[in-house]
C-alpha cells in the first residue's frame, strides 16, 4: 500500500507541480515520513528514497518500487523470524 500512495498516485501529482525534479522533492518527503517509526531512519533511508523516486519517475511504473520494497522489507522479515526462531 505504500508504494502505491506513494509512487503511484502523489509522485504523478508531484511531477505536475515541480516537473522534472519531483523525484527530488518526493524522495525527501518520504524519508520524512518515516521519522515517525525511528528518528535515524530519514538519513538511513534519504539514498534509496531518492533512488525510488527517481527510477519510478523515468519508468512511469510503481513496479521497480514494489520490486525493490519489497525485497527489503522481505529480507527484514527475514531477520526477524530467524532471529525469533534462533
Amino acid at each position: 500500500g505504500e508504494e502505491l500512495w506513494w509512487r503511484g498516485i502523489l509522485l504523478p501529482r508531484q511531477e505536475l507541480a515541480h516537473g522534472e525534479k519531483a523525484w527530488a522533492v518526493h524522495g525527501v518527503l518520504w524519508a520524512a515520513f518515516h521519522l515517525g517509526f525511528f528518528a535515524t531512519d530519514f538519513l538511513v533511508l534519504l539514498p534509496s528514497a531518492l533512488a525510488y523516486g527517481w527510477v519510478c519517475q523515468r519508468r512511469k511504473s510503481t513496479v521497480p518500487g514494489l520490486v525493490a520494497h519489497g525485497l527489503l522489507n522481505g529480507l527484514a522479515a527475514i531477520r526477524i523470524v530467524k532471529g525469533i526462531l534462533g
